[in-house]
């Protein structure tokens, strides 16, 4: 068997870019973070990223959650029954869960950044026509496309956990998660 290289005599990988934090040389994965005003901040990449992580994901808790809210609304105007109103929930849910199972993977290949936009955008297209929903099927089809952007929870995760090392992952996966649902 031969010799494994130590890699202790390597020279770590140089990183694309100048970071602002700490970080480890080989996984380039942030060891400390910034929450104050200063331009850490917003130190590239790591608390962008963290900054564009959490906001993308509030954007979508505000498009997800959106029709609640006009519930009593839209189910007088159009006339639907408690069932219809359910179904209409119950498909939003469904959605998001299918589309959670579906997102951890594609982020593998393409990676977080772009995916979350993705996500976003087709979201945004549906959510636009909900004001020309008809009847309860149209109901149900226009939840069902939004509640994909649910999954953006997935992509905020993961695109956090990228930025940061292990014993920093667990606070800034939450701080994320708490304040994308605002």
């Amino acid at each position: 068997m031969e010799d494994q290289p130590d890699l202790m005599d390597k020279k770590a990988p140089e990183p694309f870019m100048e970071f602002t934090l700490k970080y480890d040389p080989w996984t380039h994965k942030a060891q400390e973070y910034k929450m104050d005003c200063s331009k850490a901040c917003c130190a590239r990449p790591h608390m962008r990223a963290f900054h564009l992580a959490w906001t993308s994901f509030l954007i979508a808790f505000i498009a997800w959650f959106s029709f609640a809210p006009l519930m009593p609304v839209i189910r007088d105007t159009l006339g639907l029954s408690n069932k219809q109103i359910l179904v209409a929930n119950v498909t939003s849910v469904a959605t998001t869960v299918l589309a959670r199972f579906l997102m951890g993977p594609v982020m593998d290949v393409i990676g977080p950044r772009i995916v979350q936009s993705g996500v976003l955008v087709f979201s945004a297209i549906p959510l636009f026509f909900g004001g020309l929903i008809q009847n309860a099927a149209g109901l149900a089809t226009i939840r069902g496309l939004v509640g994909v952007v649910g999954a953006t929870f997935v992509g905020c995760q993961f695109w956090v956990s990228l930025m940061f090392e292990q014993e920093l992952a667990g606070t800034m996966n939450a701080t994320a998660a708490g304040w994308g649902n605002l």
